[in-house]
């Protein structure tokens, strides 16, 4: 009896160490954040005409890899098939102490951070850095809006949902109109 009691609490027990994942695919993140930069009225002044982004993630976390790889290639292949648009560059950025993280960003100079799912990583420290340096952030992983990041994407009936934490985007520099603001599941 008293084995089936221990076995009952392991089952309803979540794994620790377990990889948290994106609330969407990858794929359909990518067109949607081009389009919101293009929206973002500040964009322009405070990116000029290159957008760099840097995807952060977690060497150790499988999730973590696989959503940085597919936005490297996916990146990759829109630049070629689109070579008369503004290159977008791409820099992996391997997260292993949040106190190392601005001065990965500054290295990098990117202007737009896509932070995958993570492990054992306070969200606040990371968005800190975005919005002290005015770096937009993304995230496939909703419930990071609801701790800082400034745009995400969750899942609505059968569709994809943006969900905009308005204080955040705005301490990032973020101007969206009120046509992108409808659209989405804004937090205040």
């Amino acid at each position: 009896m008293k084995y089936m009691f221990l076995f009952a609490i392991l089952i309803t027990m979540p794994l620790c160490g377990q990889d948290e994942h994106p609330d969407t695919a990858v794929k359909d993140h990518l067109p949607l954040i081009w389009k919101i930069i293009s929206l973002d009225r500040n964009a322009k002044e405070d990116m000029g005409s290159h957008i760099r982004v840097g995807i952060l993630f977690q060497k150790k976390n499988r999730v973590s890899v696989l959503n940085k790889e597919s936005i490297v290639r996916l990146v990759e292949q829109r630049n070629r098939e689109n070579p008369n648009s503004p290159s977008i560059h791409v820099t992996p950025i391997e997260i292993t102490d949040t106190s190392l993280l601005e001065n990965q960003l500054k290295t990098a100079e990117v202007n737009v951070l896509y932070i995958t799912p993570l492990r054992g990583t306070a969200i606040e420290d990371i968005v800190h850095v975005t919005r002290s340096h005015g770096i937009r952030s993304f995230t496939g992983t909703a419930s990071y809006v609801e701790e800082g990041v400034a745009v995400g994407f969750g899942i609505k009936g059968d569709g994809l949902q943006i969900i905009i934490n308005l204080k955040a985007s705005r301490n990032e520099g973020a101007d969206y109109p009120l046509n992108v603001l409808r659209l989405a599941k804004v937090i205040k």
